[in-house]
């Protein structure tokens, strides 16, 4: 699934701006200090590549993609991100994307190779669409780097001349990766809000222009989890936790609680929560909902996380509670 909506991206052209963003802040401020003049870190810092000449970032689609750039004139685009080798090999990758590509009907392919050099496995394919009024060239690829034995690099880029190929190419061979993984849990503190929280393993950023939204996507579904602090001398905690109930009760009439208002008491923290079900398009949703309060001061937290997988909300509640659980006050 994940790999038709990444392409359906590309053919959509949709892009967006520029955002920064805080890992431990550390972590970054170290990375971006081993960066040449014209590189760049992906979006969750796990990569390093070259900006082609006349690109920019365009990252906007909500972190599907760990880089998403185009020239300036939005004519040609690249996207990249990492693919878990049990979910598709690289040869499965190509074929599912051509595969769109040939059901048009409108697009053949060009040319296509592979090269296997240096630890870095590169198979490429190009498609072409020649009629009247439209050119464009649709290109493929996977990267596998010998450090990275359990995933490998997806790559799709689209260009109305042919010195896209040459961009493409050049950005494919400037990859490399920075040593970071999303296959731990990590810290995020954005300097931007009063709290920071903690991401278990194989979550990922979702939007670039959120301070703190994140997504899991695999076999048994997708998970979202957002949330953002706020002054109790200027929202109140129970009328903004009421609001969002009220709003999820009147955008879809047919939403029922699925797990009762409850109520935890820690240390630091008072956590209110809630789960609704709900039906959208024919997919069963989860939204559960938390207001985090923190003892003793005027800061308070509200959290959402949309649930659409197979099953239900309780084969995901531990991970999702406990991540509202790490929101903590910044240190």
């Amino acid at each position: 699934m994940k790999i038709l909506i990444v392409l359906e991206i590309i053919l959509c052209l949709v892009i967006g701006t520029n955002y920064a963003m805080n890992l431990p802040q550390n972590i970054e401020e170290k990375l971006i200090k081993k960066l040449d003049e014209n590189q760049f870190l992906s979006f969750n810092n796990t990569l390093i590549y070259e900006m082609p000449e006349g690109y920019e970032d365009r990252l906007n689609y909500n972190g599907v993609s760990e880089i998403a750039i185009s020239s300036v004139d939005g004519n040609n685009r690249i996207m990249a991100d990492f693919i878990d080798k049990n979910q598709f090999t690289p040869e499965e990758f190509i074929t599912n994307q051509e595969s769109f590509l040939i059901q048009s009907g409108i697009a053949e392919l060009n040319d296509e190779y592979s090269t296997n050099e240096n630890g870095r496995k590169v198979i490429k394919k190009v498609y072409e669409i020649n009629q009247e009024m439209l050119y464009l060239n649709f290109y493929i690829a996977t990267l596998e780097l010998k450090e990275n034995k359990d995933s490998y690099i997806g790559i799709m880029g689209s260009g109305v001349n042919y010195e896209s190929e040459e961009a493409f190419d050049r950005f494919v061979s400037s990859i490399t990766l920075t040593g970071e993984s999303i296959n731990k849990p990590r810290i995020f503190s954005s300097e931007d809000e009063t709290v920071q929280i903690t991401m278990p393993a194989n979550w990922k950023r979702f939007e670039k222009n959120t301070n703190y939204s994140f997504y899991k996507q695999d076999k048994n579904g997708f998970l979202y989890f957002y949330t953002k602090s706020y002054n109790k001398n200027e929202l109140d905690p129970i009328d903004s936790f009421n609001a969002t109930k009220h709003s999820i009760e009147n955008n879809f009439e047919e939403a029922k609680i699925y797990k009762p208002e409850w109520t935890e008491d820690l240390k630091d923290k008072t956590i209110t929560s809630i789960v609704y079900e709900y039906n959208l398009d024919g997919q069963i949703v989860y939204s559960y909902f938390s207001i985090i309060d923190f003892k003793n001061t005027n800061i308070f937290a509200m959290s959402n996380s949309d649930i659409a997988i197979n099953g239900t909300f309780d084969n995901v509640s531990n991970e999702l509670e406990e991540i509202t659980k790490s929101i903590t006050i910044k240190k």
